[in-house]
């Protein structure tokens, strides 16, 4: 199994890229039917900074022009939860 070590703690890898892939396919599939004859196209909204990637995968998948936007919260301090969400 495949791990990245990082500040002391170690991730092991669940899903492969092509799994990831695949179901980034399906919700755009999915987004681009339920918005296929609406005038006015979703908004992508993604969260900083994990989901910057994803964002950019959605979005190049999508049959429609659409704004992209980020916005930038925490709720770590260095590796350990706060229990709090915030905005940066």
């Amino acid at each position: 199994m495949e791990c990245i070590k990082l500040h002391g703690k170690t991730f092991h890898k669940v899903l492969a890229k092509d799994e990831i892939v695949k179901n980034i396919e399906l919700l755009a599939d999915k987004i681009n039917a339920d918005y296929a004859d609406n005038p006015t196209p979703p908004m992508v909204i993604g969260m900083l900074n994990g989901a910057y990637i994803f964002c950019s995968e959605l979005s190049q998948r999508l049959t429609f022009n659409c704004d992209i936007s980020f916005i930038k919260m925490q709720s770590y301090a260095g590796t350990e939860s706060t229990g709090c969400i915030s905005k940066l």
